[in-house]
């Protein structure tokens, strides 16, 4: 008799391990796997589920989504692998209040912006015209025209949101003229005076006449208050006439106001 003795050998288990690495933001297409092989017989094959055959193991430009590779060495040895998933960010929203953008000539209004975002980001608003900062969350619109708005987010990531909004300015040309008022120096309607949408006025001319056409008061002053002195003295109680122009801030003129006011001591 006689006995022999043979080894068979082979090699490692061939197995693989995929690391997908996410879409930098969402919608995006630059996400990527890379699939690392372990055991089995050098010469290595990868067949993608995009269709994409390589020896790196590695495949770029994915976007979200769940993906397969198949690896196969130099012996025909197969690894297959169909749950490989890429994600993505959500979606940046931001809007802005209030909503409907509305402002009345001469006054001004606080933007707010909101985002689904929690760090910290950039803003862009565009024109740059009417606010009063064009790279912070939140400006004031101060302009005196209606206009559109663009106001574009930018994560560090470089993932962006975008808003878009009109501010509309509603014309506001509010004027009270008083007919009379008391001179008199007790405290209660002791001078003559313009109410109504001072902020919104950018020119005035305001003057007075007494009866025989002799100009007793002038102010080109938006705030002026008349106190009844004419020539250092009171003027004499009586009835006097007004003629008064107005240029508004949006460069509308008014130039229509006639009427009378009645000193009262």
């Amino acid at each position: 008799t006689a006995s022999a003795t043979a080894l068979v050998s082979e090699p490692l288990e061939l197995t693989a391990t995929a690391t997908p690495t996410a879409a930098t933001c969402y919608n995006y297409t630059d996400g990527s796997i890379l699939v690392t092989p372990a055991g089995g017989t050098p010469g290595f094959n990868f067949a993608f589920s995009t269709t994409e055959v390589n020896t790196t193991g590695s495949i770029t430009g994915l976007s979200a989504g769940t993906y397969g590779y198949t690896l196969t060495d130099a012996n025909g040895c197969q690894v297959t692998d169909n749950n490989v998933v890429i994600t993505e960010p959500d979606s940046l929203t931001l809007s802005v209040t209030p909503t409907p953008v509305e402002v009345k000539l001469g006054n001004t209004l606080q933007l707010q912006t909101t985002t689904n975002y929690s760090g910290t980001v950039n803003y862009n608003w565009t024109p740059q015209f009417g606010l009063t900062c064009y790279d912070c969350a939140d400006p004031v619109f101060d302009g005196i025209y209606s206009q559109p708005y663009t106001v574009i987010l930018t994560t560090p990531e470089g993932c962006t949101g975008t808003a878009k909004f009109e501010v509309t300015v509603i014309p506001n040309y509010d004027i009270f003229i008083p007919n009379a008022f008391t001179p008199n120096g007790d405290g209660v309607n002791d001078f003559w005076q313009v109410f109504g949408n001072l902020p919104g006025i950018k020119q005035i001319e305001v003057m007075v006449f007494n009866r025989i056409g002799e100009k007793v008061f002038e102010s080109n002053d938006i705030n002026f208050k008349w106190d009844g002195d004419f020539k250092g003295t009171d003027a004499p109680p009586g009835v006097y006439t007004y003629t008064a122009k107005f240029v508004w801030i949006n460069n509308h003129s008014d130039a229509n106001y006639r009427g009378t006011v009645t000193v009262l001591h």
